[in-house]
């Protein structure tokens, strides 16, 4: 129990981690993507300023207005109106040097950056300014300008460009740029950011390991004092009741038989059933105890265990009833999966009417071996089958002490399934109450 519970603690910790760093990760990535997306937008339309400069200073005319959503076009004297500014626009003689990506025009961008732009009319297209012909060629430049045209929106992305569209004159102008290293930079930081989290995240597991183990310390105290408890008190308790079993023999020895008497006897078997199992269980507590494990006739050892509780099921008029494969091998302790069959049997006997069916099934089935004991009968609340297995839990705790039941069999049996890497499940269906365990074929 407290190391499933250190696990859980562990576990739910890191996952926490790992969900927040996710999350941090995908806003900082998504953030850089804008930033970045941001930054080259402003520098296309600061391309679009100096060609609108550039248009006025040609003679040309004014630039009309832009598109809805697009930032105004400053007015004004500009350095770039001169008289050579026509022979800018001709061909693809570009405009002055810092439109190509200098730290005047462009300061957001941390690098000089290629921009393209196609004048658009009427379905034609030409080239208008290209910042660097010997590596992109014209045609390449209207072929992604015809593509993004297409999409039909002002601006965004297409392949590996981001770009811009603008009303120009009688048409549009285009303005585009290659992000492909700008998106090689993303991935680098995204990495990097992994790379970053994955080291944290070795030191945080090793603070996890301490918390959760810091955490629990409480709890592992409180069962250990539970367990020295249980020790201390079934050994303290063995004296009284063997004194009282010697006094009850002998007076039965002098004929002395009264109703009284026999509420001692029958209040004796439960004390001593009760100390029994109370020592049994601080023994299971005690994790250094290894079990004797050999190869053992499993089938054998199940029958063998059911035998003394047919008499039991005869008492009561219930219908015990045995399904087990022949000759079924398994490393094991015999006596301790002997001892977990008889308290499951026991139990479910218990808790069957008379006229009524408890079927034991051992089968090997894909690879593992399943033992099973159902019995009908009233099914268990579902939100009382993960607490049966604890110590002293009872679903009926005055019909059970009635009885002389004291919640720890079924502790017991499962602490013995966990000796043996596995776990009792329950399951309530159709008027039958199962309890069963899958087992490698080895612990």
């Amino acid at each position: 129990m407290i190391k499933k519970t250190k696990a859980k603690i562990t576990g739910i910790l890191i996952l926490v981690y790992m969900l927040f760093f996710i999350f941090i990760l995908i806003i900082y990535s998504f953030l850089l993507r804008k930033e970045n997306e941001k930054d080259i937008s402003k520098a296309l339309m600061t391309h679009f300023k100096v060609q609108t400069e550039l248009k006025k200073g040609s003679g040309l005319g004014e630039a009309p207005a832009n598109l809805p959503g697009d930032p105004p076009v400053e007015e004004g004297n500009s350095a770039l109106e001169n008289e050579d500014a026509s022979s800018q626009l001709n061909g693809n003689n570009p405009p002055p040097d810092d439109i190509r990506g200098g730290n005047e025009n462009y300061p957001e961008i941390e690098r000089p950056i290629d921009i393209y732009s196609v004048y658009w009319v009427n379905e034609d297209f030409s080239v208008y300014y290209n910042s660097n012909p010997d590596i992109v060629s014209d045609n390449e430049i209207i072929k992604a300008a015809k593509s993004i045209s297409k999409k039909k929106q002002q601006d965004g992305l297409w392949s590996k460009y981001q770009y811009e569209i603008t009303v120009w004159d009688k048409g549009y102008l285009i303005a585009f740029t290659d992000i492909s290293d700008i998106i090689k930079k993303e991935k680098i930081s995204f990495w990097r950011m992994v790379m970053i989290g994955i080291i944290s995240l070795f030191f945080y597991s090793g603070f996890v390991l301490w918390l959760s183990k810091y955490l629990v310390s409480p709890l592992e105290i409180a069962m250990k004092k539970q367990s020295e408890f249980l020790l201390a008190a079934g050994h303290e308790l063995k004296t009284p009741i063997s004194v009282i079993e010697t006094s009850h023999t002998m007076m039965r020895r002098e004929n002395v038989n009264n109703k009284y008497l026999d509420y001692a006897e029958e209040e004796l078997e439960n004390m001593s059933q009760l100390v029994k199992e109370m020592l049994e269980v601080s023994k299971l507590d005690d994790y250094s105890l290894i079990f004797e494990k050999s190869e053992i006739n499993l089938s054998k050892c199940i029958e063998g265990a059911t035998l003394p509780f047919e008499a039991m099921a005869y008492e009561k008029g219930v219908s015990l009833k045995l399904d087990i494969e022949p000759d079924i091998s398994y490393v094991g302790s015999e006596n301790h999966l002997a001892r977990l069959t008889g308290i499951l049997i026991d139990n479910a006997i218990r808790h069957t009417n008379s006229g009524d069916e408890v079927l034991v099934t051992l089968k090997k089935i894909e690879g593992k071996i399943k033992l099973s004991i159902k019995n009908q009968g009233d099914p268990i609340p579902e939100n009382e089958q993960k607490n049966i297995f604890n110590r002293f839990y009872q679903v009926d705790s005055a019909r059970h002490r009635e009885k002389g039941r004291y919640g720890l069999g079924l502790t017991i049996a499962s602490e013995i399934a966990k000796r043996h890497k596995t776990e009792i499940k329950v399951k309530c269906k159709d008027g039958w109450t199962e309890f069963f365990l899958e087992i490698n074929k080895n612990f």
